[in-house]
Parts: structure tokens; sequence; C-alpha cells
């Protein structure tokens, strides 16, 4: 009877020991990822807020100001960009390890697959139309450059049209961009020899 409840204690003993050792590679393979993202996380936070701090010591914010004389955070901006670079970095060497690479590189090259169709389908939705409706002004020649219409109850001088755009200049100095698949949806009124 003793013997019989000592083998059972040992194979249990040597299952717990045979589970634990296929486990060691797993937990290790977890804590040395867990290390990685931690150090890439620590690393992109010092090397973009670096970076960002020698941008703003040569004032590239102040100098693009100057040059296209619109105001953009740069600095800030590219300091970000390499700190979630080295994030994305960081996050992929510790999925390499846990041997997840090639299957979170698919799902993500899917989801940015999705975006960019998603983004292109958003953006022709008022691309498409305004070209359609500009090649239609240019040959039926509905006016052109100085003539004064009225569309929808905005009159003004044609400053300038091409495939996307109307550009009119009202009484008032304002200019107003209209689209030109608005153009050809409302009611135009030529004023041919009205002077503004």
């Amino acid at each position: 009877m003793e013997d019989f409840a000592s083998q059972s204690l040992l194979s249990t003993t040597d299952k717990l020991g045979y589970i634990l050792f296929k486990l060691k590679p797993i937990f290790s393979n977890i804590l040395v990822s867990v290390i990685i993202l931690f150090i890439g996380f620590i690393l992109g936070k010092i090397v973009g807020r670096v970076i960002e701090k020698i941008l703003q010591e040569i004032e590239l914010n102040e100098f693009i100001n100057k040059l296209i004389k619109v105001d953009i955070p740069l600095e800030s901006f590219i300091g970000k960009t390499v700190q979630y670079i080295i994030f994305c970095i960081g996050i992929a060497f510790a999925l390499d390890v846990l041997g997840l690479a090639s299957f979170i590189g698919y799902v993500f090259s899917a989801i940015i697959l999705l975006i960019i169709i998603g983004s292109f389908l958003v953006a022709s939705k008022d691309f498409l139309p305004n070209i359609i409706a500009g090649i239609m002004i240019y040959r039926k020649k509905l006016f052109t450059v100085n003539e004064t219409i009225e569309i929808d109850f905005c009159e003004g001088k044609v400053i300038s049209f091409n495939l996307f755009e109307t550009k009119l200049k009202t009484k008032s100095g304002d200019i107003i961009h209209i689209p030109n698949s608005f153009i050809t949806q409302k009611k135009l009124v030529l004023y041919k020899n009205k002077k503004e």
C-alpha cells in the first residue's frame, strides 16, 4: 500500500515536473517579451524627447513659420513620430519572441489595406463628381473667367475655375469656392454684360 502511494506521488511529481519543463520556455519567452516592451517604451520616450529638444534648439518651428508662413508644431510632431516608431519596433520584437510576429503582421497589413481602401472611397465620393462636372463645364463652356454668374442665390464674378472648383468674387470682395458638382446641380444664371 505504501509502495502504491509513493509511486502515485512520484508519478504526480514527475507529471508536474514535465509540465513545468514544457511551460518554462513559454514563461521565459513571455518574460523576455515584457522586458523588450518595457525597454522599447522607455527608449521611445527618451529618444522622442531628445529629438524634440534638439529640434527646439535649432528652432525648426520658427524656421518653417518664416519659410511658408504657417505655424506648424513640427518639432513635437517629429519627436512623437520617432517615439511611436520605436514603440512599434519594440512591439514587433516582442511579438517575434512570442512567435506571433507573422500572424500580427498579416492582421496589421489587412487593417492598413482596409484603411487605405476606405480612405480612397471616402475621398473619391467628392473627387469624381467634381472632375466629371468640371469636364462638363469646360466642354459646354457654361461660363468663362471674368463673367458674372449666379448660382443658388450666390452672385459673383468668376476669377478662376479648374476641374474641381470655381472661384467667385462677390460684390463685397469675398472669394467663394464652389465645387463644380454643385454648379451642375443648381440653376446657373449667366450675366454676360454685367460688370462687378
